[in-house]
């Protein structure tokens, strides 16, 4: 069964997860200076909450392309909430 209701994450998740997430570390910079467990932390918890509302199909292929477009929305939210902090510390 490709998603299983109460069971932890499993391996292809994980993988999908590490590469957005080293894939986005890679092309930006300021993602560079944040852990990289920290971000798989958030968006693998991002996915969790988002893998309960999709039904279990046990002859369905995983949704990896689904995952992906998730992590990467997770990722690029992240992104817009740091650099509008940081960039906010001199404004009035």
């Amino acid at each position: 069964m490709v998603l299983n209701a109460g069971v932890g994450l499993q391996r292809w998740e994980i993988a999908v997860t590490t590469k957005v997430v080293s894939d986005f570390r890679r092309r930006a910079e300021s993602l560079a200076l944040e852990e990289f467990d920290d971000l798989m932390q958030d968006c693998l918890a991002h996915w969790i909450v988002a893998r309960r509302k999709l039904s279990p199909d046990p002859d369905a292929l995983p949704p990896v392309a689904y995952m992906a477009a998730r992590v990467k929305a997770v990722v690029a939210s992240f992104m817009q909430r740091t650099s509008k902090t940081c960039c906010s510390w001199g404004s009035p």
